[in-house]
């Protein structure tokens, strides 16, 4: 089995009833922490600018982040997610060597409100890219921050779309081309 292969069967097909209660917990509290921050960060000057640019775009069903704004769901995760890293106070980890909540929390939380989806659900799926970031994280040469280049968004995107792919159940085949 590839190594492409063996990702996109543990997105699409790993039971969330054999994630481990502790992964559950830091799953809450990364999430927790992750919104405080957002909406700490929603007033300073980076966020304000993406909201002005994404309202151009016009309202959508999806809320942004601490804001009465709406916004079409790729602009909305855009905002909340740049509210999420303002401030520089999100979460870390060393195997990604970046910041994993911030790609992640704007996605699940903006297909959650349009698709949606229960908290278990985000939870679920939240827990899922999460893996999916860190681990590609550690396996990519933390060296790549030298060259120009940020776990959180490299690992991240690749994190966000895994996460994304299980939260609105994608099948195997679609998530291979989508997420990887």
């Amino acid at each position: 089995m590839s190594l492409t292969e063996h990702v996109v069967r543990y997105i699409t097909e790993t039971p969330a009833e054999s994630v481990p209660p502790e992964a559950i917990t830091a799953a809450k509290r990364a999430l927790l922490d992750t919104t405080g921050v957002a909406l700490a960060g929603v007033p300073e000057d980076g966020p304000t600018i993406v909201r002005e640019l994404v309202s151009g775009h016009g309202p959508g069903p999806v809320s942004i982040l601490g804001s009465a704004q709406r916004a079409q769901l790729l602009d909305a995760a855009l905002a909340t997610g740049t509210a999420a890293h303002a401030l520089d106070y999100d979460d870390t980890t060393l195997p990604l060597h970046g910041h994993p909540s911030a790609p992640l929390l704007p996605a699940v939380f903006a297909l959650a409100e349009e698709r949606g989806r229960s908290g278990a659900a985000l939870l679920d799926a939240f827990v899922i890219g999460f893996e999916v970031e860190a681990r590609l994280g550690h396996a990519v040469d933390p060296s790549q921050y030298s060259h120009g280049w940020h776990a959180t968004a490299t690992a991240g995107t690749i994190g966000a779309a895994a996460a994304g792919a299980r939260q609105i159940r994608v099948a195997a085949e679609p998530t291979r081309h989508w997420s990887l």
